[in-house]
């Protein structure tokens, strides 16, 4: 199977919700040569990347983000599927998430305690997605970038991966026949693909 094909299947198991922006992402690495990969993310990055996806994915009956490998799937999405003005934005985006931190806090996303960590998150869900008031432009638009691919990232790691498909999702190995109409019962989880 070819990576367009494997991507259209992620796309529709996904439901159709992986944005134009991942999507294109995706196809324009087909283009790209293993060499030309650079992994532009330092430590820092890496653990902001770790604790973001731990509160938006966390351990609880089921699998985690950390269970699943997302954080290096998020870094490896950017540095070989994205074009390089996408991964600067991204960057630009993650150094602005995190300067945010410092301000508030005085310390870098991934220091901070875990209810700072959650209030700085809601702060940014706000900015990023609370507001269309023009007057709270940003400097430029590269941390509402990063903190949408960031998280589409995430979601999109933890689901296609084995604990994510197997732990949180029904998954039939070998479906038998196509029944469109199945009820899920009282606290199912949804179905997978």
């Amino acid at each position: 199977m070819n990576r367009r094909e494997a991507l259209r299947r992620v796309a529709w198991l996904m439901g159709g919700t992986l944005t134009a922006g991942t999507l294109s992402a995706v196809l324009y690495s087909c283009h790209r040569q293993p060499e030309e990969v650079t992994d532009h993310f330092t430590d820092t990055h890496k653990q902001t990347l770790t604790s973001l996806a731990d509160i938006i994915l966390p351990r609880t009956d089921t699998p985690g983000a950390l269970d699943a490998g997302v954080p290096d799937f998020v870094v490896m999405m950017i540095n070989e599927c994205y074009p390089n003005d996408q991964q600067k934005k991204f960057l630009e985006g993650l150094n602005a998430f995190n300067d945010q931190c410092r301000q508030t806090y005085g310390e870098d996303f991934a220091s901070c305690s875990p209810d700072q960590q959650k209030q700085h998150l809601s702060a940014v869900e706000k900015q990023v997605f609370g507001s269309t008031d023009a007057s709270q432009n940003h400097a430029s638009d590269a941390l509402p970038y990063f903190y949408r691919t960031a998280k589409e990232l995430i979601l999109l790691g933890y689901f296609t991966s084995e604990p994510g498909a197997t732990k949180d999702l029904v998954y039939v190995p070998v479906p038998g026949k196509y029944e469109g109409c199945i009820p899920l019962k009282p606290g199912q989880h949804a179905w997978a693909m």
